[in-house]
């Protein structure tokens, strides 16, 4: 997906603008991990109780992935 990102704003940025378009697209992937990694943490501080590990514990083996 970076890839086909990077070259949709390459080829269809003026010749002054490719590297801010680069920048852009990098700033966009970089703020889509962070959400990502945001809504991981959301969900272990929902899911993870006294008893239970939640669906990402440190031990993926005694985890539940099938359920997130």
């Amino acid at each position: 997906m970076y890839v086909g990102q990077l070259e949709f704003f390459n080829s269809h940025a003026p010749t002054g603008l490719k590297s801010f378009a680069s920048a852009l697209c990098m700033a966009s992937i970089s703020l889509g991990n962070y959400v990502s990694s945001l809504l991981v943490s959301i969900v272990m501080k929902i899911s993870t109780r006294e008893d239970f590990l939640g669906w990402i514990p440190g031990n993926l083996n005694k985890g539940h992935l099938d359920r997130f």
